[in-house]
């Protein structure tokens, strides 16, 4: 038996195959799958590839992909009989990213997990099963997500072009990352940004406030700010009286600047709150559940190789 599970986020996608005793077949990546910026059709088609190839070309019992745009149970639903068509397993589910976030961070348990990547949401859950989000309203509308932070940092580099002032290492980092020859040029460039080249800046925005630019540490400050402002709203909704896990996956994550701002701010506005380490990566949430639709145990050994979520 072949279990697959997926993670398809606006910037990548990656699938897990494995057996029911947890032996790993394949893994593979491919392109963004995001529903808010591709058609059924072609979040489908990178689905479909990336399962087909981690799973050898060999059929799937059991397919559970986390999607970025499925909390949306209409294109959740259009999404899964795409796939279905494509024959990419027997049983196939589609569900919202932030369910195998929170799935992979904290699996089984309630809690709350922060998706901090291209976009952003917080998903939790209580004791009783019930469910509750804030945010992951779309990449140009989500806040503290890999786009907003690109897209302020971009508007000081911009600025300081103007001003004559954007020189250095991180504004010639961010001309060779769009293509530009040198910073003067960034207005010109930044006129055909896609979704995807904004949020690649939010690196170099994460290292420039890790060396001390004010601007930048600002704009991140800020942003952890937005991110537990999301995870007190859910928080509130699952009615959580005492302590209770927290999470912060994606690619902001990552950078220790942005952790450290996010456990800061969350004294703040969840002082209850545990923050945890991901137990593993949302494509092991997705495998989670694509154990549980099959009736069989979660091997234990798995969680160790997809583990790798930083808190």
């Amino acid at each position: 038996m072949i279990l697959v599970g997926v993670d398809a986020g606006g910037t990548s996608t990656r699938a897990i195959a494995v057996s029911e005793s947890g032996r790993q077949i394949g893994s593979a990546r491919g392109g963004p799958a995001a529903l808010h910026e591709r058609t059924t059709a072609e979040a489908a088609h990178a689905i479909a590839g990336v399962i087909t190839e981690a799973a050898r070309r060999e059929p799937a019992e059991v397919v559970v992909a986390g999607v970025s745009g499925a909390a949306d149970p209409k294109a959740a639903a259009e999404l899964q009989r795409t796939l279905q068509a494509h024959g990419v397993g027997k049983r196939v589910q589609v569900v919202a990213d932030a369910s195998v976030a929170l799935e992979g961070a904290l699996p089984g348990q309630a809690g709350i997990v922060v998706i901090a990547g291209t976009g952003s949401v917080a998903w939790g859950r209580n004791e009783s099963g019930d469910e509750a989000r804030a945010g992951g309203w779309g990449y140009r509308l989500d806040r503290g997500s890999g786009v907003d932070i690109g897209r302020q940092f971009l508007q000081t580099l911009l600025r300081s072009s103007e001003e004559g002032t954007a020189e250095g290492p991180v504004a010639s980092l961010v001309a060779q990352l769009l293509g530009v020859a040198h910073p003067g040029h960034l207005a010109q460039a930044a006129r055909s940004l896609r979704t995807v080249d904004l949020a690649a800046l939010a690196a170099p925005a994460l290292t420039a406030a890790a060396e001390g630019d004010v601007r930048a540490a600002r704009i991140v400050s800020e942003s952890a700010e937005h991110l537990a402002k999301a995870a007190r709203l859910v928080w509130e909704r699952l009615a959580y009286e005492t302590s209770h896990p927290v999470a912060g996956v994606g690619g902001l994550f990552t950078h220790e600047v942005m952790r450290d701002a996010f456990r800061a701010a969350l004294v703040r506005h969840c002082p209850l709150a545990e923050v945890r380490a991901a137990v593993m990566l949302p494509v092991g949430g997705a495998l989670w559940k694509a154990f549980a639709v099959s009736g069989h145990p979660f091997p234990a050994a798995l969680i160790g190789e997809v583990s790798g979520a930083s808190s």
